[in-house]
């Protein structure tokens, strides 16, 4: 499942998305120039909320049974990661 509201990106952008993962992109995303890469596993959950924008080189990484939740209004600087082992959550924002 994905869904998107609106995103813009202005880099490279590399999305994986496997079986049963999930992505909900609810209001605005945007990147900086250089790559995004986003990938969701099996039962994985990747949910950004509005106006989050990323710098250079950001990588959201939700592996099997694992849930990523991005609140609204969050900013994130140069080669950040964020990574949900199988089995826990990461909540930001």
């Amino acid at each position: 499942n994905v869904t998107l509201s609106s995103a813009t990106f202005s880099c490279g952008l590399t999305l994986r998305i496997t079986s049963t993962g999930y992505l909900r992109i609810t209001g605005n995303l945007s990147s900086g120039n250089n790559n995004l890469n986003i990938e969701v596993q099996n039962g994985g959950r990747l949910e950004i909320g509005g106006n989050v924008s990323t710098n250079n080189n950001a990588t959201f990484s939700a592996q099997p049974n694992a849930q990523i939740t991005i609140g609204g209004n969050v900013s994130a600087g140069n080669n950040m990661t964020f990574f949900s082992a199988s089995g826990s959550d990461v909540n930001v924002g």
